[in-house]
């Protein structure tokens, strides 16, 4: 709804606003808990479902981005999006701000008309999820039946090796050999789903759609250059690597105790640090691949328009930047899971994080020293290339690498094993198991978190001055407040210009020569 003013408005219109509020959240809410209980209830799989919101999610996006700009497509979105953001749009494009701040549209036209339709659209997905549920448990195909005796029947005839002497034990070898197959484990699981292949085709289209929708400057395309493909990248592509990176962190760290394997695993020598870092790997892996695909998507893109792709430029750039913050995410969605009591309050946990940095950066607490993960905007242009800071984005990303690995070595000592699945326990065991090579990693941990975190304050905020949002706000308030007062001074006109301005790119310099022709033409 728009924005209202306290101050203009009584106790019974506030009451009204709140009715109207509810009559656009509350079938938005229903019609999504209708649209994924149903799916979740015909094909009985968490990673299915979890897909489709991830397609809901990117076709809303498409959908949003192909109708900003088009006045020919506003009266079709009024009635075909969701959330009834294009109908409240469509009635509320010509009003004054304090009609908005005093009004709310009336429930007809076309608002009664896209309630009408996805309320409706819930109902029918909802009847459909009733004539589908079943309380049975979701058996073995027969397909899946014959396959594992077919494996079956192929391992019985494999003849076992035969020794006469078992070689040495090599433990120091060892484990790095566990770390290496069960890393390949672990990746194996993700990328033979077929929803990865999914999730990745999802990420090309998600992607291709912003490059297309998105670089259009006053309906006229614009030449898709790489520095202004990749801040499209940037701005289209983040939510699905969190989403994916939220997701895999649970299913990867909870399979074994899904599988209810996870005893007949964790009584091995296997130590805790050979579970947690394949795990965190495979999802480094997943979210890598994801920003690979957008990558080929922007070049397919260049090529079509006649851009010859820079893919030096994509890995410095774009490419290796953000796989360093897609590493420390899921070092985070894998340390939240490894201290969970289960899965479902791992994930809930992890949307509480990304809602708390959104809010937490709307209301003003915008320093990227405690929000986390945050490395600053870096401009980007063939003129200054990556130099504009990208000091400072390195300068964070050890700081807070040095965070996540902390985060690492505690998930590593806090790592359930067995039938214990209580924290107090592993909190209680941790200073004696921090007595390890673990402990000697946490204390660089923390000091390098410490000194990277004290000099990029220092740089920041005393050598520099840093500014919130908040803060530009002010200055240009203030700016008005004390040049108003000029607004209607006479000053003298410019007549002509005539500049001859050199750029080069490659050397990231200009060279500039002109006239400017200046006028007193008033009395």
């Amino acid at each position: 709804m728009p924005w209202v003013d306290p101050e203009t408005i009584g106790p019974n219109k506030l009451g009204y606003y709140a009715s109207a509020y509810f009559l656009f959240a509350l079938p938005d809410m229903f019609m999504v808990s209708a649209l994924f209980f149903a799916i979740a209830t015909m094909t009985r799989s968490m990673m299915y479902t979890y897909v489709a919101v991830v397609v809901f999610l990117v076709l809303w996006t498409v959908l949003i981005a192909t109708i900003q700009g088009r006045p020919d497509l506003q009266n079709i979105a009024a009635l075909f999006e969701p959330f009834g953001l294009g109908a409240l749009a469509n009635e509320t494009q010509y009003w004054t701000t304090s009609e908005s701040n005093t009004t709310i549209p009336p429930f007809e036209g076309s608002i009664l008309a896209n309630r009408l339709i996805w309320t409706s659209f819930a109902v029918v997905v909802l009847c459909l999820a009733y004539l589908r549920f079943s309380f049975a448990e979701k058996g073995v195909s027969n397909r899946k039946l014959r396959k594992q005796a077919k494996n079956h029947a192929k391992l019985a005839k494999v003849e076992p090796n035969v020794v006469d002497t078992l070689p040495a034990l090599q433990p120091d070898k060892s484990a790095w050999v566990r770390l290496v197959t069960r890393t390949r484990f672990e990746v194996a699981q993700v990328v033979k789903h077929p929803a990865f292949f999914v999730l990745i085709f999802i990420g090309l289209f998600n992607a291709t759609g912003g490059l297309f929708l998105g670089n259009v400057l006053y309906g006229t395309p614009s030449l898709p250059l790489t520095f202004t493909v990749i801040p499209i990248l940037q701005d289209g592509f983040s939510i699905i690597p969190v989403i994916i990176a939220i997701y895999y962190a649970g299913e990867l760290v909870w399979r074994d105790r899904d599988l209810k394997m996870h005893e007949l695993i964790d009584s091995t020598s296997i130590p805790g640090w050979s579970y947690m870092v394949p795990k965190t790997v495979a999802v480094a892996i997943v979210l890598f691949t994801a920003l690979l695909a957008s990558v080929v998507a922007a070049m397919l893109v260049q090529m079509i328009r006649g851009v010859p792709p820079e893919f030096g430029k994509f890995f410095a750039w774009y490419l290796l930047p953000q796989s360093v913050d897609m590493l420390i995410l899921a070092i985070l969605a894998v340390f939240v899971q490894a201290l969970s009591p289960n899965k479902f309050i791992g994930w809930g946990i992890m949307v509480i994080y990304i809602v708390a940095e959104t809010v937490m950066s709307n209301l003003g607490f915008q320093h990227p020293l405690y929000l986390y993960g945050a490395t600053g905007e870096n401009p980007i242009s063939d003129t200054n290339s990556n130099d504009v800071g990208s000091a400072l984005g390195w300068g964070l990303r050890l700081y807070w690498g040095a965070v996540a690995l902390v985060l690492a070595v505690f998930a590593h000592l806090l790592w359930r094993r067995g039938t214990e699945a209580a924290l107090t326990p592993r909190l209680k065991r941790m200073p004696a198991r921090l007595k390890s090579s673990a402990g000697g990693v946490l204390v660089v941990g923390l000091l390098t978190a410490v000194a990277s975190g004290g000099y990029l304050f220092s740089q920041m905020n005393q050598v520099e001055q840093y500014h919130t949002s908040d803060d530009g706000d002010a200055q240009l308030a203030a700016y008005e407040k004390k040049y108003l007062q000029y607004e209607t001074l006479v000053q003298p006109t410019v007549t002509g210009v005539d500049m001859t301005v050199d750029l080069y790119p490659q050397e990231t310099r200009m060279e500039a020569s002109g006239r400017y022709a200046i006028v007193n033409n008033t009395n």
